[in-house]
């Protein structure tokens, strides 16, 4: 479980060591094959310190073919859903019969300093092409929902 969802993931350890120095080294991450991408990685470093983990937090869909007028309503249609979609309900956004974009608010949360999030998902169909997207928006002091540059809370495994 990481900011960008809930994954079926592979744990892959490795460790690497010089003989002739006191270098030693350890990364873990977490693959996720439902998305191909890891979703974290942990990073330690001589005596088992814990550098920073990186944590995925969204990806977005590619969105190959569309005009950046089509983009900007994809844009628009994304915050309207995560502004006033329940979570759990699709959103459905068709154009043509060869255009669809699914976008679902799959949670909603709250930090401790009052700022709400959503987990959401996006399912684009472009023609033949099939792409998808999740993560964690969170609303802005403008209004906007954006990906968090940061997310600061301790992971638990």
């Amino acid at each position: 479980s990481v900011a960008a969802g809930d994954f079926d993931v592979y744990r892959i350890d490795c460790t690497r060591s010089a003989a002739n120095t006191r270098f030693r080294q350890r990364q873990v991450w977490y693959y996720a094959p439902e998305i191909g991408k890891p979703v974290l990685k942990l990073d330690f470093r001589r005596y088992g310190k814990e550098k920073r983990p990186v944590e995925l937090t969204a990806f977005e869909p590619a969105l190959p073919g569309l005009s950046q007028q089509d983009l900007q309503r994809y844009r628009q249609n994304f915050q309207q859903a995560m502004e006033k979609t329940p979570s759990g309900e699709t959103v459905y956004w068709k154009q043509g019969s060869d255009k669809q974009i699914a976008i679902m608010p799959v949670k909603t949360l709250q930090w401790r300093d009052g700022t709400y999030c959503r987990n959401y998902r996006t399912q684009v169909k472009l023609g033949g092409y099939s792409s998808r997207g999740m993560g964690l928006v969170c609303r802005a002091e403008s209004g906007d929902w954006k990906i968090p540059k940061k997310i600061r809370r301790k992971i638990r495994f």
